[in-house]
């Protein structure tokens, strides 16, 4: 370890069982924030940790919220980054799945294509987030504290308070230095969401999909405010919908750099809509 890196504690999980064999892609995740944030040294702890996982279990955290541990979704329906989206993607059972209601308001916006894809994002509220229970929250407080007592760069983050809050897996880091939103890029891609991992928003197979991530993410950017929506959108026949919080994080010349992308799934997220006769 260099002699000017910063000493970033390691805290070591309670256990669960592994998503991959020979492979824990939580403690992957924990590393890959750790190496974002400039802590090498804790990286490669976590890398190593991970490593060592060989007969199915590991150290993993599974302390998914209480609003998780409620939902009942069903298992991730992955949408292909460079490929067609998944036409032989089925609801548990075998069954097609009802549209869930989406609530209207003046603060909903929706784009659609001809394809028959589209996206409804409403606004919410951010002090509408429960404080405890609920992920989202948790993060949000967080971050807030962060702000108030620190430079809010994501060298700040203790990843501690992101296992506590069960969004690993569910969160993205995203790379926004650049002035230009087609050059921002996935430096994390969550694990436990039901999208393939992909390298950049513009690289998203629809086109009004990309757009209105790239809209979102460099208001975010340009206004350094944190942005609350719930997301409801049909692609490719695939229904999602999830709550999403982004928040920024600044260099030392309080430009946003990189913004956190937290997930929220909500009850249908990734199910298979099939057209109605």
């Amino acid at each position: 370890m260099a002699a000017s890196e910063p000493i970033h504690a390691v805290a070591a999980p309670p256990a669960r069982g592994c998503q991959e064999e020979g492979c824990c892609l939580h403690l992957r995740a924990l590393a890959r924030i750790e190496e974002i944030a400039g802590f090498g040294h804790a990286a490669r702890a976590y890398e190593a940790q991970a490593a060592r996982c060989r007969d199915g279990t590991c150290c993993g955290a599974q302390s998914a919220s209480v609003s998780e541990r409620a939902l009942s979704a069903p298992p991730p329906v992955p949408l292909a980054c460079h490929q067609h989206l998944r036409a032989n993607s089925v609801s548990p059972r075998g069954r097609s799945a009802n549209v869930i209601h989406f609530d209207r308001s003046a603060v909903v916006d929706i784009v659609s294509d001809r394809a028959g894809n589209y996206i409804e994002r409403r606004a919410l509220k951010l002090e509408t987030l429960p404080s405890r229970g609920d992920a989202l929250g948790y993060l949000f407080g967080y971050w807030r504290e962060l702000r108030a007592a620190s430079a809010c760069r994501f060298t700040n983050i203790d990843t501690v308070h992101l296992d506590r809050a069960g969004i690993i897996g569910k969160m993205h880091v995203v790379d926004v230095s650049s002035s230009d939103p087609g050059d921002f890029r996935y430096e994390l891609f969550g694990h436990a969401v039901p999208v393939d991992d992909c390298p950049a928003p513009r690289r998203l197979p629809i086109g009004i999909w990309a757009d209105c991530l790239l809209r979102d993410y460099n208001t975010v950017r340009l206004t350094a405010a944190p942005q609350l929506r719930r997301m409801r959108c049909l692609l490719g026949g695939i229904n999602y919908h999830y709550t999403r919080l982004i928040l920024p994080f600044l260099d030392a010349r309080d430009r946003v750099t990189h913004l956190a992308i937290a997930i929220r799934r909500e009850p249908g997220d990734g199910v298979h809509v099939e057209a109605a006769e």
